[in-house]
């Protein structure tokens, strides 16, 4: 199949290079997939474009696309549009740029879609998954609570719906409305939801997420609010119209 891997970046000059050269080396170990990588800037000012167009020199199945900073959510649509309509891509892979996610995992994600999978999440909170063991008891619990909150009101059978490292199928993406998701962070619970809507078959893989070395977290605090927002909506009207 044709794999894209989608990065979607905002001053992640730190931290992108090391991330293409990492998941370029374990395309080698992928050897029955065509693997290529997407890189989805927001006019990152720090120079992030510049650090992945001299990677770009190297690798001829790197690309990038750039846009304005309209949040999370509208940097990893544009991403998918663009690497389903002009590479083919048959598979979407999503992940941070800022190494919280091991590269080495990817080929177990696309493992679980050569077994039959059509969404293959990475996740913290199945046996063998982890969270930093650092993280403050406000933290973990925030995080953990979230999930568990996401659960009751979006898909129970999924354990951790927040990680932007998830390998799904165009043909699921194809039945959804992208462009009717939120912009923001929430857009990931968001994609679980509308993707178990169109008949995924859902596979979760433990992952040791671990937190980033360089540069500054880019969630903001309203992200809370915007999330609980969309899932107590999503919830009320499938009450009210099961088929939503």
């Amino acid at each position: 199949m044709k794999v894209t891997v989608i990065i979607p970046t905002y001053n992640e000059r730190e931290n992108i290079g090391s991330l293409v050269e990492a998941l370029e080396g374990e395309f080698e170990k992928i050897p029955n997939h065509e693997m290529g990588i997407l890189v989805v800037d927001d006019n990152s000012p720090d120079g992030t474009q510049e650090a992945v167009r001299e990677k770009m020199e190297r690798w001829d199945n790197l690309r990038m696309i750039t846009g304005e900073k309209r949040g999370l959510g509208a940097a990893t649509v544009r991403g998918l549009r663009y690497a389903m309509e002009k590479l083919g891509a048959e598979v979407l892979v999503t992940i941070d740029a800022d190494l919280s996610h091991d590269p080495k995992d990817v080929k177990r994600l696309l493992s679980e879609v050569d077994r039959g999978a059509d969404y293959v999440i990475g996740s913290r909170y199945i046996l063998g998954g982890s969270i930093p063991a650092d993280w403050g008891l406000h933290r973990k619990f925030l995080s953990f609570f979230g999930n568990f909150v996401a659960r009751i009101l979006g898909v129970w059978e999924v354990h951790d719906l927040t990680p932007n490292f998830r390998a799904v199928r165009a043909e699921i993406l194809d039945r959804i409305d992208l462009e009717n998701l939120p912009r923001g962070y929430a857009f990931q619970i968001a994609l679980v939801c509308r993707a178990r809507d169109a008949g995924a078959e859902f596979f979760e893989v433990p992952i040791h997420f671990t937190d980033r070395a360089k540069g500054e977290s880019k969630m903001p605090p309203r992200t809370i609010f915007e999330t609980l927002g969309f899932l107590l909506k999503y919830r009320l009207r499938k009450i009210l119209n099961p088929k939503f």
